[in-house]
């Protein structure tokens, strides 16, 4: 849950209760500088926005991540292959690894985004993708650029 907050012209987000008091005692005679440590760190939620507004340049990465988001009960490599056009698991480990510089540059972990399972006993080897609840919940709570 956040907490909306206003200070003459600025508006904020405040994630906790602690955020509040400090945002209202620099309301009271403080100056903003006084908020700035409290809200200096990213929320992950913030992180989460911030990794599906630097991917939505990219368009295999946002593809990939909405088809994800699409099937809860995720998709296997030959699918989300399908899904974003390309045409062999070397270039959907060149866009997978291209998430992860994303996530990283963001403040995550691939793992907070994405999840890569090797299907047991598939030959030759394949996987089951999904993206975490987090960002599936996030990209379904409204609409982040899709096209």
């Amino acid at each position: 849950m956040s907490i909306k907050a206003k200070l003459g012209e600025i508006e904020f987000e405040l994630e906790t209760e602690s955020d509040l008091r400090v945002f209202l005692a620099a309301a009271k005679g403080g100056t903003v500088s006084t908020l700035a440590p409290a809200l200096a760190p990213d929320t992950p939620v913030q992180k989460f926005r911030k990794f599906l507004k630097r991917i939505d340049a990219r368009s295999k990465q946002k593809k990939a991540v909405f088809a994800l988001a699409d099937s809860p009960q995720g998709l296997t490599d030959v699918q989300l292959r399908q899904a974003i056009e390309v045409v062999n698991n070397n270039e959907l480990g060149g866009m997978v690894a291209g998430m992860q510089k994303s996530a990283k540059y963001c403040g995550l972990k691939l793992e907070q985004v994405l999840s890569k399972t090797r299907l047991t006993g598939a030959k030759p080897a394949r996987f089951l993708y999904r993206v975490t609840p987090d960002i599936r919940d996030l990209i379904h709570s409204k609409p982040i650029g899709r096209s």
